[in-house]
C-alpha cells in the first residue's frame, strides 16, 4: 500500500514538474518572439520618446544630433531627474 502511494505521489511530482517547465519554457519562448518582432517594427521609439521627456526640460527637441557623445541626458540622471523635479514644482 505504501508503495502505491509513493508511486503514484511520484507521478503527480513528474507530471506536475512537466507541465510548469513546459509552460514556463512556452513563455519565455513565445516572450523572446514578441520582443524580437516589436524591436524590428520600431527598434528606436522607447529610446527616442524616453530623450524626448529628457529633453523637453533643457527646452530643446530631441534629435540624435543634439545628443552626441557625453552630453546625452542618460549619462546625467540625476541631473536629469533634479531638473525635471524644479520644472514640476516651478509649474505649481
Amino acid at each position: 500500500m505504501d508503495a502505491l502511494l509513493i508511486s503514484q505521489g511520484l507521478d503527480l511530482l513528474l507530471y506536475g514538474m512537466g507541465t510548469v517547465f513546459t509552460f514556463l519554457t512556452l513563455l519565455v519562448g513565445i516572450t523572446s518572439a514578441m520582443s524580437a518582432l516589436v524591436n524590428r517594427i520600431a527598434p528606436d521609439q522607447a529610446e527616442v520618446t524616453a530623450s524626448a521627456a529628457v529633453a523637453g526640460c533643457h527646452g530643446r527637441t530631441a534629435t540624435k544630433q543634439n545628443y552626441s557623445g557625453g552630453d546625452r541626458p542618460a549619462s546625467r540622471p540625476k541631473v536629469a531627474v533634479v531638473r525635471y523635479s524644479k520644472l514640476l514644482f516651478a509649474l505649481h
